[in-house]
């Protein structure tokens, strides 16, 4: 679990630097997505892989709304790199492969399992987005 935690930061700070965040707030946005992702993998023994993604995006943003009013910086700056772990990048990869091989119910169910964490992504935003931000005003300094 360390080691996941390690690389999903260092694979967070990665994506900051390459997209050029700021870099005071670099360091705050790797411990986002390792966050994130070390919740991920505590859920994922109990849950669903969709619902470990939804609590884990959840907790992203919250967490989000609270360095962006504390940092005073945009919330995009660690929203962004925050959901960067759960991009679901290879199972694109996979899904394309298994139809270039000629795999096309395997090259489907993996399209649909992009598509379904994409929603659980953008649903789990949503719900983050629609807390008051009033509700983070003591979180500043």
């Amino acid at each position: 679990m360390t080691q996941q935690f390690i690389f999903a930061f260092i694979g967070t700070l990665s994506f900051c630097v390459l997209f050029k965040a700021p870099k005071g707030e670099i360091i705050f946005c790797g411990l986002t997505g390792a966050l994130a992702w070390l919740l991920y993998c505590v859920l994922i023994n109990k849950f669903s892989a969709f619902v470990s993604v939804f609590i884990s995006v959840v907790s992203v943003g919250v967490l989000s709304k609270i360095l962006s009013v504390r940092r005073k910086m945009p919330l995009t700056v660690f929203i962004i790199a925050g959901i960067m772990p759960f991009a679901p990048g290879g199972v694109i990869y996979n899904s394309i492969y298994m139809l270039i091989m000629g795999d096309t119910a395997a090259s489907l169910a993996k399209a649909i399992e992009t598509i379904k964490t994409a929603c659980t992504i953008s649903i789990a935003l949503v719900v983050v987005l629609a807390i008051p931000n009033n509700i983070f005003k003591p979180f500043k300094t």
